[in-house]
């Protein structure tokens, strides 16, 4: 382990130290020779880290906060962590869901608030896409979009609307200016929407795969092909439909086809193999455990993970999607159990802070540095960040 650096946002400036040899060395701001907790009637007023995630290159750290009933994100530079942040300041209305990098200059922030429909409260969500050079933005994918930015504005009403305009199907890592996301132009098919390729600069799209009856799921393999799509027919039965495409061929089948793959199947997401389902499955135990399940075989063939204690709820995939890192599961609290050669470093830093709940948040591409949180319940908590920590 080469390195591990303490992030703990404090009136909104970043605050890191270096851990080498067990001894604290300052880098900015830190005034403390130790990592020491603040006091408990602190507690309510330091900011809380509500969610972080690296830049690709590991040179730069996006960070939602939260302080005094609002959200800030937060973009630093890791190369220079003397340089002034970056930061801008949400809206009141808005809450934040997540955030994460399309590419090294491109964040996206998901978020969610309270609208009203025909009079009725409704919660809509949207992707807010930030240039963090610039640290200006606007919405992604609005429901009143009409054509691109070339006919004038993007915004447009064409009445139009649209309940869930942030469903991110496939980030594409291999493509960094496009995600793939699930959402209809159609003031009338919003429960099957179609699969789209979104420009995340400019919010141009094109429909990569039309809508399929009763579909409001999509899944890709790791190349971004379509591969599964899932949902609810609209009749009064609300039948569970899944529909599964063929490797290498345009034809698409019923789930009924694939015994042990129910339609309503808890999937999580395809290994590199792309006939492999990491799928959810009690395997003959009394908690839900990850398999796969190969499509080619029809059937299980391994198991991922499985706790004799908790449900796993999902899986941690390594930024390529490539290999499965970790495992998720709801204890007291929602927790993440890395496995193989990735769980020694959050054992060792679960041994070194014992009275700190330490969670995996990030990871960059290259696999090298490690972003983790700590935090318990007298300490918001802060991001810890290791470096060198692949394959050890």
């Amino acid at each position: 382990m080469k390195s591990v650096s303490f992030l703990r946002n404090t009136a909104m400036s970043l605050m890191a130290a270096i851990l080498t040899g067990g001894v604290f060395t300052a880098l900015s701001g830190i005034q403390d020779a130790v990592y020491a907790a603040p006091p408990a009637e602190a507690f309510g007023k330091l900011p809380t880290i509500y969610d972080a995630a690296l830049s690709p290159d590991a040179k730069a750290i996006a960070i939602v906060v939260s302080k005094d009933g609002n959200y800030y994100l937060n973009v630093a530079n890791l190369d220079k962590p003397d340089e002034k942040q970056s930061a801008t300041k949400l809206g009141g209305a808005i809450k934040p869901s997540y955030v994460k990098w399309a590419n090294n200059d491109q964040v996206i922030l998901s978020f969610w608030q309270s609208q009203k429909y025909q009079g009725l409260p409704i919660r809509t969500g949207y992707l807010y896409t930030i240039n963090v050079k610039t640290m200006k933005g606007e919405i992604l994918v609005d429901p009143r979009e009409e054509g691109s930015k070339t006919s004038g504005s993007r915004l447009q009403k064409n009445g139009i609307f649209r309940q869930f305009n942030n469903v991110v199907v496939d980030w594409l890592e291999d493509d960094p200016n496009n995600i793939l996301m699930a959402y209809s132009n159609k003031d009338d098919n919003n429960r099957e929407p179609d699969l789209r390729k979104v420009n995340v600069i400019n919010g141009r799209s094109e429909v990569v795969k039309g809508a399929l009856p009763g579909v409001q799921t999509w899944y890709t393999d790791l190349t971004g092909e379509p591969r599964i799509g899932q949902g609810r027919n609209d009749d009064t039965t609300a039948k569970w439909v899944m529909r599964i495409k063929d490797t290498n061929s345009d034809k698409w089948r019923s789930s009924d086809e694939y015994p042990g793959l129910n339609a309503n199947a808890n999937i999580h997401a395809f290994t590199s193999n792309p006939n492999e389902l990491i799928v959810s499955a009690y395997a003959g135990k009394n908690t839900v455990g990850l398999y796969v399940y190969d499509l080619s075989v029809k059937s299980i063939t391994r198991k991922i993970y499985h706790n004799d204690k908790y449900d796993a709820s999902g899986v941690v995939l390594s930024k390529d999607g490539g290999e499965v890192i970790g495992a998720r599961y709801t204890a007291d609290t929602p927790q993440t159990e890395m496995l193989g050669n990735h769980d020694t470093v959050m054992q060792a830093m679960r041994r070194k802070y014992p009275d700190y709940i330490i969670d995996f948040v990030d990871q960059s591409e290259d696999g090298q540095t490690v972003l983790f949180k700590m935090s318990n319940s007298y300490d918001p908590g802060a991001l810890m960040m290791v470096k060198g920590a692949a394959g050890e």
